[in-house]
C-alpha cells in the first residue's frame, strides 16, 4: 500500500451498484490503474482531477492473482454528519439568517395590498426588530 499523487487520466464505471456502491476503473496519467468503489454515481473524483490516492495491490478471493485498488487517503476523507464540530449558532446567526425571510414577509404584505410599496421598508424594520424580541426572550441553553 502506498500513497500516491497523480492526475486522473479515464474513468469507466463498472457493472451496477452492489448494497449501493458503485465501482469504477480508474486510470492515471503515470500509468496506475485500479479499482475504486464510492457511493456517488457520478464518482466523485473526476478525470483532470490532480489528487492524492492509497493505491494498493490486493489477492483475489480465490487467491487466484491479484487485483488493484484505489482509494482516498485518510486525510482527504470529509467527516460526516455534526459530530464533535456541531457548534450551535448564536442568536446574532440566527438574527441575521433571517432577514431575507423577513423582508419577503414585508414584500408579501405589500402585494396582498395592505401596505404602500414605500412602507415596505418600515415593515420590514417593525418586523425585524418584533422577531428580535421574540428571541431575545428566549432564555440562553447551556
Amino acid at each position: 500500500m502506498e500513497e500516491l499523487r497523480g492526475k486522473i487520466k479515464e474513468i469507466k464505471k463498472v457493472g451496477e451498484p452492489k448494497d449501493g456502491i458503485y465501482s469504477y476503473v480508474v486510470k492515471m496519467e503515470d500509468g496506475k490503474e485500479g479499482w475504486h468503489r464510492e457511493k456517488s454515481d457520478p464518482p466523485k473524483w473526476c478525470v483532470g482531477d490532480e489528487r492524492a490516492y492509497i493505491f494498493e495491490t490486493k489477492t483475489k478471493a480465490d487467491g487466484k492473482g491479484t487485483y488493484n485498488t484505489m482509494s482516498n487517503p485518510k486525510s482527504d476523507y470529509k467527516p460526516g454528519g455534526g459530530g464533535s464540530n456541531f457548534k450551535p449558532k448564536t442568536v446574532h446567526q440566527i438574527k441575521m439568517e433571517s432577514r431575507t425571510m423577513i423582508l419577503r414577509y414585508a414584500v408579501d404584505i405589500f402585494i396582498a395590498g395592505k401596505i404602500e410599496v414605500k412602507e415596505v421598508p418600515t415593515t420590514f424594520g417593525e418586523l425585524c426588530v418584533l422577531y428580535d424580541k421574540s428571541l431575545d426572550a428566549i432564555p440562553a441553553s447551556e
